[in-house]
């Protein structure tokens, strides 16, 4: 559940990236593959990057092909023909490095400084109430109800509620009705409704 708060925060907010070549952006997932990065030294886009890393290795591909082709009569050893492709990039790669592509690849920015995630703690009721990184307005605490409700976990949550029949009769007794709807609604739904509710709920299941 903590992994996936995670996931989702970052990928409502993004993350300060800089690959090989100083290219700063903000990595967004999911849903936001075409969100800008606002506020970076670029507007680039995740899908950008994305397109510029595959032409980029089309092109080492491409190159390497067509030294094989050309030189049948005398075929390069491969090992000879991956320093030539790394020495012939296609722009903005640069030679003598890793390929293009590779070039390309993001990793967290250092100069962002966002901090570690701080997910260790000594039991839910304190993980509940601990920013996510330092200095963070937000809780993890605040991302799981968010999730539990409005979120991926309150999407799947719902789809269950909805495929639930709203009556059942039953077929061991001969009297009366079962409600399996109304039921999961006040056991689990209607448990997660505050963020302190949802977290009595999380801390009875722990505990069972």
């Amino acid at each position: 559940m903590v992994s996936l708060v995670l996931h989702d925060h970052d990928n409502e907010h993004g993350v300060p990236v800089v690959n090989e070549l100083g290219q700063r952006w903000t990595a967004f997932g999911d849903g936001k593959l075409f969100e800008p990065s606002d506020g970076a030294s670029s507007r680039m886009t995740s899908f950008d990057m994305a397109i510029l890393a595959v032409r980029l290795g089309n092109a080492d591909i491409e190159l390497a092909y067509e030294m094989g082709r050309s030189q049948k009569q005398q075929p390069m050893p491969p090992r000879q023909i991956y320093d030539q492709v790394r020495q012939q990039p296609v722009a903005p790669a640069k030679a003598g490095g890793n390929y293009g592509a590779e070039q390309i690849l993001p990793r967290v920015d250092p100069d962002a400084k966002m901090g570690a995630f701080q997910w260790k703690a000594k039991d839910i009721k304190e993980l509940w109430t601990t920013p996510i990184r330092k200095g963070a307005a937000v809780t993890f605490g605040e991302l799981v109800h968010q999730s539990m409700n409005s979120g991926m976990m309150g999407s799947e949550l719902a789809k269950i509620s909805g495929s639930l029949p709203e009556t059942q009769d039953p077929f061991l007794v001969s009297y009366g009705s079962l409600y399996p709807q109304a039921a999961f609604r006040r056991a689990v739904l209607s448990r997660i409704a505050t963020p302190e509710s949802c977290l009595a709920y999380f801390l009875e299941i722990a505990t069972e």
